[in-house]
């Protein structure tokens, strides 16, 4: 597995951070969870004139070239890259807009010291007999990294709004978590979820994937069919090729076959948010 560059600077600034967990079966993560009601705030900043390895680099484009021939799905979009993280009475997060063919660059190579912004849902619902599920789906074959393993879903990469605003709140991740629903899985979560009851519960820094990772809460209205699955061989976008419901006693299995290595079935940064929400103990 290709191991990108430590982003130096985050690195320094989770120094700072005492509440930071660190996993021995997963020594590439690092978690953090987030208390109920602590706020959020994303500050926006110009892109980085200095930055090294820019997007029309040769070498950049040359990785990105090489990257196409192995996908040619691909899309060079805008992706969002984290500067510093500090946490007081409410988790604050610099960040800066960026190209994701940096990104894939940087896992070529071409070292940048970028870290992704993502967020990922944490949807809970509860079946007929009272029995309280997780949604996960199965990443393709296609993904940038952990192919064919299960997490929480829906997640990517958090939308850059037009205009660069000052600042961005857990309203972005929601909607960007119900535009990846919608995509991904085909499902309008904006039906499903009650989204007024959002709330931030953990972040995983990954620095494998290179991304800093905010998980967010929202329960399912009603009652969930865990019998029902959404994706066939059409049905879902090639981000996952599945996506099931999955109660907490099975999810205990499939972290326990995960402890064993890296390829296991749930990917690490699921692996790291389930022990920061308490579905799973064993830290440090």
């Amino acid at each position: 597995m290709l191991r990108p560059p430590f982003f130096a600077p985050l690195a320094l600034a989770l120094m700072h951070l005492d509440r930071w967990l660190h996993f021995a079966d997963i020594p590439e993560i690092s978690g953090l969870h987030v208390p109920t009601g602590h706020g959020l705030r994303i500050n926006c900043h110009l892109p980085d004139p200095h930055q090294p390895a820019p997007a029309d680099s040769p070498q950049v484009r040359a990785a990105w070239v090489a990257a196409l021939a192995d996908n040619p799905d691909l899309f060079d979009g805008h992706i969002l890259t984290v500067h510093s993280i500090t946490s007081t009475d409410h988790l604050a997060i610099d960040v800066r807009p960026d190209r994701f063919s940096r990104l894939l660059a940087q896992q070529r190579g071409v070292g940048s010291g970028l870290c992704l912004l993502g967020c990922k849902g944490v949807i809970t619902g509860v079946d007929a007999q009272g029995v309280e599920h997780v949604l996960l789906g199965r990443r393709g074959q296609y993904t940038r990294i952990y192919a064919g393993q299960w997490e929480l879903a829906p997640a990517g990469g958090v939308d850059l709004p037009p205009g660069l605003p000052k600042a961005l709140g857990l309203p972005d991740l929601v909607a960007t978590l119900l535009e990846e629903g919608q995509h991904e899985l085909g499902i309008n979560l904006a039906e499903r979820v009650d989204a007024s009851l959002a709330s931030l519960v953990g972040a995983v820094h990954d620095r494998v994937a290179a991304s800093l990772d905010l998980f967010v809460a929202m329960p399912w209205q009603g009652l969930i069919d865990p019998r029902r699955g959404w994706c066939s061989a059409a049905g879902c976008d090639r981000e996952y090729i599945d996506v099931c419901w999955v109660s907490r006693g099975h999810l205990a299995e499939w972290f326990n076959a995960s402890a064993t290595g890296p390829d296991g079935p749930i990917s690490p940064p699921t692996r790291a948010a389930m022990r920061l929400l308490g579905w799973r103990g064993g830290h440090r």
